[in-house]
């Protein structure tokens, strides 16, 4: 069987490949309809689940009879995710068994799940990816990007349908259509999820536009390339500017600059500060909501609600990020929504910008503490937290305790090593591309401060294919580098 698996290695390596763009493709364009819904749980199973255990265990049977699983086991970053794993195998034992504060449905849901996401770094990285395979990648990529700042457009224009996760109604696979003033969410769950997909597709844009700069004079191919670029890079912008996101618009502020600093473009960097200086200044949804972000957290103009019944409390605690609108701006007192209650500002927009900010600081993270303090080591088991914490890091400290927190630290830190690593040995436009990669895990991590973003399915499927890839690339190129 072994010898037989030699003979076609090479074919069943390309359909691995294939399967690889397979569910980057399915990942990132379908829509999140349920395909199973689970009794007493807001989650589901989807059909991207059934692609992704097909792709998992068609690598596993490469891996065993091509003998890689002994590369597999000696790489350290895929040893600290098995020990990831194992934390949360044994927190969810302690969740179950001991404290008793999750069900065993929910909690082996949400392990496997979490399971499913982080493994797909691995399957880049098991097969060897070429230069063609590599532009493939990179070319299904930027044209799955088209796609959804195409069907964001057509959501806004068109009445084209969408699909969002934001509430427990509208989790069930329910069709709406946006009006104007409501921010989009393409085939994303939501339009925070959309504006970091955004972040890491600009941050690739920006960096290979730097990287042709030099050339658009002297080579015409290469000028086109350039030009076609441009207006990736604007298309997307202008389609990032609809999702109004404020913490993502600051992680690709911080994103970009720490590219420039990577690729040595100084000069760069105080024209990219004018920019974004420019951008914030002109007239925008992302605009207004900085301003009321000062106005209504910061400056503390409003004083912290406080509901006058329960039924009240229960509903104000509903992350409801843009609520629905008419198209215009109501003023003080003019058909305010049912759960507005005594001490919020009365003013539509500032109610959303209020809450998104009272949510976290007031019911999410006093929550997840609360979780982490029932079991300091190993948490409160995965689920414990219910759907959203806005806070990757203090999610992790909740559900798997201090142990599984410092384990994904690890994990973190042992991949923007590998990426120094190959970053220091490259140059060219692969420096140009590594570069992109370490900016953009950077401004996702960023980002996972405010937002889950490890947690949503999307996005983070596509930073660890990217990833694996990625990886699977560099070893390649560079043949048989030393384990790092």
């Amino acid at each position: 069987m072994q010898k037989l698996m030699r003979k076609y290695l090479s074919k069943f390596e390309e359909f691995l490949f294939w399967l690889i763009l397979s569910v980057l493709v399915f990942v990132l364009l379908y829509q999140k309809f349920p395909f199973i819904e689970l009794p007493k749980m807001v989650v589901s199973v989807r059909l991207e689940d059934f692609l992704i255990l097909f792709a998992v265990l068609s690598f596993s049977f490469y891996i065993f009879f091509s003998g890689k699983w002994k590369d597999l086991i000696r790489n350290r970053i895929f040893q600290v995710a098995i020990l990831f794993w194992l934390v949360g195998i044994v927190s969810s034992y302690s969740a179950i068994s001991l404290i008793q504060t999750v069900s065993f449905s929910a909690v082996v849901f949400h392990f496997l799940r979490r399971v499913e996401l982080l493994i797909l770094v691995f399957l880049g990285m098991t097969i060897p990816i070429n230069k063609r395979r590599f532009t493939l990648f990179l070319l299904t990529l930027f044209i799955s990007l088209f796609i959804v700042n195409f069907y964001a457009l057509g959501q806004l224009y068109f009445h084209f349908p969408s699909i969002s996760t934001i509430n427990t109604e509208l989790s069930k696979g329910k069709i709406v259509y946006l009006v104007p003033g409501q921010r989009v969410n393409s085939t994303f769950a939501g339009h925070y999820d959309l504006a970091v997909f955004l972040v890491m597709m600009m941050l690739l844009l920006v960096s290979f536009v730097v990287y042709l700069l030099p050339f658009v004079r002297k080579d015409k191919i290469k000028f086109f390339a350039f030009l076609l670029l441009i207006f990736a890079l604007g298309f997307s912008f202008y389609v990032f500017m609809l999702t109004a996101a404020r913490l993502s618009f600051i992680a690709l502020f911080l994103g970009v600059v720490f590219l420039l600093l990577l690729l040595n473009k100084n000069k760069l960097i105080l024209f990219s500060v004018l920019i974004f200086l420019a951008i914030l200044a002109y007239p925008s949804q992302l605009r207004d909501r900085f301003l009321l972000t000062i106005k209504v957290n910061i400056s503390k103009e409003w004083i912290s609600f406080s509901a006058v019944n329960k039924e009240q409390e229960k509903r104000s605690q509903l992350n409801i990020p843009t609520l629905p609108s008419s198209g215009k701006r109501l003023d003080v007192g003019e058909n305010l929504p049912a759960d507005v209650v005594p001490g919020e500002p009365v003013n539509i927009a500032e109610v959303a910008v209020y809450r998104s900010f009272e949510i976290r600081t007031k019911v999410e993270w006093p929550r997840a503490w609360r979780a982490f303090l029932r079991n300091p080591f190993l948490g409160s088991g995965y689920s414990s937290v219910e759907l959203a914490t806005d806070n990757d890091f203090l999610r992790l400290l909740a559900e798997v305790g201090i142990l599984g927190f410092f384990t994904f630290v690890i994990l973190i830190y042992l991949i923007f090593k590998r990426l120094f690593y190959f970053w220091k040995k490259s140059s060219g436009f692969l420096r140009y591309y590594i570069s992109a990669v370490i900016a953009l895990f950077f401004a996702f991590i960023v980002n996972s401060f405010l937002i889950d973003v490890f947690e949503a399915s999307k996005i983070a499927s596509l930073l660890w294919l990217l990833l694996g890839v990625t990886f699977g690339y560099l070893d390649y190129n560079f043949r048989a580098v030393k384990r790092i």
